[in-house]
């Protein structure tokens, strides 16, 4: 949604890295797959490395965190609603730090030999809430709606951060709801995929 949103209003310079290829679960499962994993991590940061941000939502035991990789200034801010301990994130970082390798080794230019890793300001979710991948969701919806600032976008977000977390829940999914109506169900939209009369279903 938010790649067509990109590309429809001109902005540019985020990359998203698809969190169903790139995580946790499907590393463990034997060690074919975790080649698989790791290779696709390298092919998506050759693939993306002109953009300012690559963005990476991972999951790992049941919480979801959003990771910001800067390859130009080799650099991957951790977004965690939690503030888990660094730890929990050992795969990720393995995964992530063994494609970077590969990735100075064979591509041209002027890169950092490793990459750094902290923390950065992230929203918080409540004690005893399950609302990680709702903030995950935020960072990712604010990040390519903020990429050119105006007056209006700086009002905007004042205003958002004033906004109860019921309300901001209810701002995302509109946004969706919007997104499905417009591009999805409409016969017009870019998304849009007829289904066969009920008749000829299987």
């Amino acid at each position: 949604m938010k790649m067509y949103e990109m590309r429809k209003g001109g902005r540019y310079g985020i990359g998203f890295i698809d969190p169903n290829t790139v995580n946790e679960y499907t590393w463990k499962i034997n060690k074919h797959h975790e080649k698989e994993v790791e290779d696709s991590m390298f092919e998506f940061l050759k693939r993306l490395k002109y953009n300012e941000d690559i963005l990476l939502p991972y999951s790992c035991r049941f919480h979801w965190i959003l990771c910001i990789i800067k390859v130009d200034a080799g650099t991957v801010e951790i977004l965690d609603s939690l503030l888990k301990a660094n730890s929990d994130y050992n795969i990720l970082f393995g995964i992530v730090n063994r494609a970077w390798a590969r990735f100075i080794s064979v591509t041209e230019g002027e890169w950092k030999p490793q990459l750094k890793w902290f923390r950065a300001k992230a929203l918080k979710q409540a004690h005893g809430t399950d609302l990680c991948a709702f903030c995950v969701c935020e960072n990712i919806r604010m990040m390519p709606s903020e990429r050119s600032r105006s007056q209006r976008q700086e009002w905007f977000k004042e205003v958002r951060d004033k906004l109860l977390e019921t309300e901001r829940v209810e701002e995302l999914q509109e946004e969706i709801a919007g997104f499905l109506l417009d591009q999805v169900i409409n016969p017009k939209g870019e998304y849009y995929y007829p289904l066969p009369p009920p008749s000829t279903r299987s």
